[in-house]
């Protein structure tokens, strides 16, 4: 199953803006622009705060009645993940060896909406299933990695991430949430134009280093 551009595997994204940026700029390592080196300066910043870290990872699996295909949506606007039929099974799968709280600080019900409306304006379409969801939880930051599908075609699986950002432990303290998102092609076949986090440099970038490859950095509001 060839999975299509966008994805993460860490954590990962924070940009320091006041109103909404869109930032599509070619992912060769000549050509990064002097806001996505602030987003990786800060990301650095960031884990070195924050060095233990707790995921769980959400998926469905099963059969579903009527050729419905088995996956996860967002019900909107609680913000809560669902599967979708009753032949399909949830499956959580924790990793939190610092036993801290994994409790959501990030306002989930924001970014349920934003993910439901990049999709139509980046795709035309509302039509997607979660395959999976994995949530990565930081001292000041959570990390959200989403793999999807469109259409009910599983041929093609997309991926996009969230990152919140917090200004303090404090639970009243609102979060600031930015979506990342690789997309493009490589140069090769055997390259894949996905976000990826390098864990032991906090370094953040799109896989292929290709021009045609390219990085956006959304604001949540």
């Amino acid at each position: 199953m060839e999975k299509k551009l966008f994805s993460i595997v860490g954590f990962l994204i924070i940009a320091t803006i006041a109103s909404i940026v869109l930032f599509s700029g070619g992912c060769s390592k000549e050509n990064k622009s002097s806001t996505e080196a602030e987003v990786i300066q800060d990301i650095s910043s960031l884990k070195a705060e924050n060095a233990n870290s707790a995921t769980i990872q959400i998926e469905c699996a099963g059969t579903c009645e009527n050729n419905e295909i088995c996956g996860a949506r967002w019900n909107i606007p609680s913000g809560i993940i669902e599967c979708t039929c009753s032949g399909c099974v949830m499956s959580i799968t924790k990793d939190n060896p610092s036993d801290r709280s994994t409790a959501s600080r990030s306002d989930m019900e924001k970014i349920a909406a934003h993910f439901v409306d990049y999709l139509y304006r980046e795709h035309g379409t509302q039509n997607y299933l979660i395959t999976n969801y994995k949530q990565t939880f930081y001292d000041l930051a959570e990390y959200i990695e989403i793999n999807y599908i469109l259409n009910d075609d599983p041929s093609e699986i997309f991926s996009l991430t969230f990152l919140s950002k917090f200004e303090s432990t404090d639970l009243k303290a609102p979060p600031h949430t930015v979506l990342v998102d690789c997309h493009g092609s490589c140069d090769t076949s055997a390259e894949k134009c996905v976000e990826v986090y390098n864990t032991n440099t906090g370094e953040v970038y799109c896989k292929c280093q290709s021009d045609n490859c390219k990085m956006k950095i959304e604001e949540v509001k």
